[in-house]
């Protein structure tokens, strides 16, 4: 099944009561659609309140840091995560860089049904994160994060190559794509060039009316 993994990032548009709004806006539109499996990304501080309000969604949280219960002001506590809710989260976003021993300490935070996705730029922190058996990597070209121009017509070569590294060292790592994915084609192309899923952020956040969008998307 393909994963859609939507990233609320920090916009107004995505944040606070906003969040609220399109996770019930997903939460109906999930149950119609058996094709694809819906994951949405959202800040920490939206994370209790919308797994409260739809327990059904499979929620993630935004970054989190290797750390313990303790004196760790500012961070972001992994088991508190999962406690509040979490089912994943998503890690080492072109926006949030972490590098290889941060994500490596994370994941000995969690027990095997807490997923970590590491997303990645370029082929050989692909194949070195890899090695960490992370749950799924994202690959997304720094340049076309937030364009118009997607992954799957500009970055194929790249991507199959990914795709083929990944696989020789572990093949139950799920394989997803973003950067400029904005419609249905770009889904469809994705799953043909051997991904797992997509990863979205502004072509849903920011569209006119993301009922619509998602509707379309899906």
């Amino acid at each position: 099944m393909m994963n859609i993994i939507i990233n609320f990032k920090c916009y107004q548009e995505s944040s606070g009561k906003n969040a609220e709004i399109i996770a019930e806006i997903i939460n109906s539109i999930k149950y119609n659609k058996t094709k694809y499996k819906i994951i949405i990304v959202v800040s920490p501080f939206d994370l209790t309140k919308i797994v409260e309000l739809y327990p059904d969604l499979e929620v993630w949280t935004q970054h989190l840091d290797p750390i313990n219960y303790g004196a760790n002001t500012g961070k972001l506590n992994p088991k508190l995560a999962k406690e509040r809710g979490a089912k994943g989260t998503l890690i080492n976003h072109v926006e949030h860089k972490v590098g290889y021993q941060h994500i490596k300490q994370l994941i000995k935070c969690f027990d095997s049904d807490f997923k970590v996705c590491a997303c990645v730029s370029n082929l050989d922190e692909a194949i070195e994160i890899a090695k960490l058996k992370v749950d799924y990597i994202a690959y997304e070209p720094i340049n076309l994060i937030g364009g118009n121009i997607s992954v799957t017509s500009s970055n194929q070569e790249i991507l199959q190559d990914i795709i083929s590294k990944i696989n020789d060292i572990d093949k139950n790592i799920d394989i997803i794509c973003g950067g400029g994915i904005k419609n249905k084609e770009d889904i469809v192309l994705s799953e043909k060039l051997g991904t797992k899923g997509i990863l979205i952020s502004s072509g849903v956040i920011k569209s006119d009316n993301v009922y619509d969008t998602l509707n379309t998307l899906l």
